[in-house]
């Protein structure tokens, strides 16, 4: 049975076999808690009903489309170190920290449910963004802070919305 030595750099792009294993992990995490995350904003965008539908409908259905795009640059970034990216539903299930809904629920409940669930990728992508920076992949790291300038914003809109629309 042959070895790997972690400590081989990878030929494509000098990280070490440890260092790619490392970021990749986090990023398969990242893909996982992202999965969740768009079929629920999906969910969302197919089932909300009320005064706040044209508004909730409208701006789950730009967050799932941009959240659509974000997975499959972390995947391709995977692919670039020669890893797989995760694949299967039924892992995204087991290891995203971000969980499915299983009740029908208010606009209001969905919006806070988002905000929660931005908050968790944030969590993910500040994780993904250290290892990133301390193992010199300035890449990752660049495409980690694409996305995180993005749900900041969007974390603060709806924020801002949900504190507006339903503290009165």
């Amino acid at each position: 049975m042959e070895t790997v030595d972690l400590k081989e750099a990878h030929t494509k792009l000098g990280f070490t076999r440890f260092e790619t294993a490392q970021i990749t992990a986090k990023a398969n995490l990242l893909i996982a808690n992202y999965q969740i995350f768009f079929h629920k904003l999906q969910n969302f965008h197919w089932n909300v009903v009320g005064g706040d539908f044209f508004d909730i409908h409208e701006v789950t259905e730009e967050m799932y489309k941009e959240a659509l795009k974000n997975i499959d640059d972390v995947a391709e970034r995977v692919r670039t170190f020669g890893n797989t990216p995760a694949y299967k539903l039924s892992g995204y299930l087991e290891e995203s920290d971000i969980t499915e809904v299983t009740h029908d629920m208010s606009g209001e409940y969905m919006v806070r449910e988002i905000v929660s669930d931005i908050e968790v990728l944030l969590s993910c992508l500040i994780e993904v963004h250290e290892l990133a920076a301390s193992n010199g992949d300035i890449a990752t790291k660049a495409l980690i802070e694409r996305i995180t300038v993005s749900l900041e914003k969007q974390h603060w809109q709806l924020s801002a919305f949900v504190n507006q629309k339903y503290s009165e």
